[in-house]
């Protein structure tokens, strides 16, 4: 059985390092405001994962399917909020650059999406 805090950290963990990565590509390769761009989207994405993480796992729901299902709604609704927020606040107060904005932030969706299915082991 997979350890479902585990698996959020990782994810979490793997999101941070490929923002940071993806930001030193764009520093090295453009400039400091395309990497800060980069930094911004990857780091909304990773922030959104971290909430439904922390809303998901933040008690023990124990065996009740109901309790995971309501923690689990509760942590999406919270992720959709903060990333609809986040972005806004990117676009329109800090001026971001949309393509590395965009590279990041697809990118972290991506570790996202590929972490979960590598965790599925029974």
């Amino acid at each position: 059985m997979v350890n479902g805090r585990r698996v959020a950290l990782l994810i979490v963990l793997s999101q941070t390092v490929a923002t940071l990565l993806i930001a030193a590509g764009f520093l090295a390769l453009s400039n400091g405001s395309s990497a800060r761009s980069a930094l911004i989207g990857g780091g909304i994405s990773t922030m959104a994962t971290l909430v439904i993480a922390v809303a998901t796992f933040r008690e023990v729901a124990g065996n009740d399917p109901r309790r995971m299902l309501i923690n689990l709604y509760r942590g999406e609704a919270a992720k959709l909020g903060l990333t609809a927020l986040l972005l806004i606040v990117a676009f329109k107060a800090i001026g971001v650059q949309a393509a590395p904005f965009f590279v990041a932030y697809i990118a972290t969706l991506f570790v996202y999406w590929i972490s979960l299915i590598g965790s599925r082991v029974s």
